[in-house]
Parts: C-alpha cells; sequence; structure tokens
C-alpha cells in the first residue's frame, strides 16, 4: 500500500513553496515523510503549490494516524480496500502548518498491483 498526503498552499514562488514544503516534513517525523516531488504550481490557482509526501505506514492504522492531526475539516472519509479522505480549512481549524488550505489522504494500492 502507499499513503500518500496531498496538500496545497498558497506561495510567492517556487523557494517559498520550497521553505513550506520543509516545514510540512518537519511536521510529520513520526511518519517518515519521503516528497513525492518537488512542489509544483497547481494549475486550477496558480497562486497555490501542491505538495505530495509518502508516508509510513502506509496501513489502516496509518490513514487514522494521520486524519487525527486535525480535529476539524476531514471530509469525507472513504474507507474501503482503499481509503481517502479530504480536508478543508475551517474555522479554527490548521493542519500541519497555517499556510496548508486544502489536503488529500490517500491509502492506495501501487499502481499495477492486483
Amino acid at each position: 500500500m502507499i499513503l500518500l498526503l496531498r496538500l496545497f498552499t498558497p506561495a510567492a514562488g517556487p523557494a517559498e513553496a520550497e521553505a513550506i514544503g520543509r516545514r510540512l516534513l518537519d511536521a510529520l517525523p513520526e511518519f517518515t515523510p519521503v516528497t513525492a516531488h518537488p512542489p509544483e504550481r497547481y494549475w486550477k490557482i496558480p497562486e497555490w503549490y501542491e505538495h505530495a509526501l509518502r508516508l509510513t505506514p502506509a496501513t489502516a492504522a496509518g490513514f487514522d494516524a494521520v486524519l487525527a492531526l486535525a480535529a476539524l475539516g476531514w471530509e469525507p472519509v472513504v474507507r474501503d480496500v482503499e481509503c481517502s479522505a479530504v480536508w478543508n480549512r475551517v474555522p479554527g481549524g490548521e493542519f500541519l502548518v497555517p499556510e496548508v488550505t486544502w489536503a488529500e489522504l490517500l491509502l492506495l494500492h501501487p499502481p499495477g498491483a492486483p
């Protein structure tokens, strides 16, 4: 399984996006985060950058532990063979760093896996 966390943050440019990306990694030490790819401008909202992180353990328990990092804002949470959840900023809520505006958490089978 793969535990993938996609986060979207506003940034003035690539250097600021990289700095936010380092802070995101620092906020998740218990999940041994690895950057899936460098921050990329989000095509729908050019002021935002997408950060994609692979986390461990890539299990249902790992998925639940990431959900527990933000008490507010997760919906819908889909639990099946694969799992997914979307986080939206809500009043009084924050996820990892103040800049995160939207996030998606996925527990997926690797590509090509049965």
